[in-house]
């Protein structure tokens, strides 16, 4: 981890019990962007699908938006690490936004967002 990072635990739900699907992990905040670890977890053989959205903000203005789609019936999916941001942005991200949504009905069943803030 570079000297200047920081990490930021982060939690979702679509519920406010967080009982059914969820998604957790930490945010590792950089000068101009952010690493995400994400796992999505739902309930085992459950056949929708989860997507975990990430809106990245510096100030009031979205950057970047990055997703993840769990799409097996397994009960948790880790992905890989990606990076969130404008590498070109001076000053950068001070802001990530999440929501869950269930991908079984039309619209989509999505959980409050959850901001982080750098």
């Amino acid at each position: 981890m570079p000297a200047n990072a920081t990490d930021t635990s982060f939690q979702a739900c679509v519920q406010d019990s967080c009982e059914g699907t969820w998604t957790a992990g930490s945010i590792t905040w950089l000068n101009r962007t952010a690493t995400l670890s994400v796992t999505i977890f739902k309930p085992e053989g459950v056949d929708y699908s989860a997507t975990a959205i990430f809106d990245a903000f510096a100030g009031t203005t979205k950057i970047d938006t990055q997703t993840r789609t769990m799409r097996t019936s397994a009960d948790r999916q880790e992905f890989p690490a990606f990076t969130i941001g404008d590498p070109n942005l001076v000053g950068g991200i001070n802001r990530i936004r999440v929501q869950l949504c269930e991908n079984d009905t039309t619209p989509p069943f999505c959980g409050i967002q959850q901001n982080f803030w750098r």
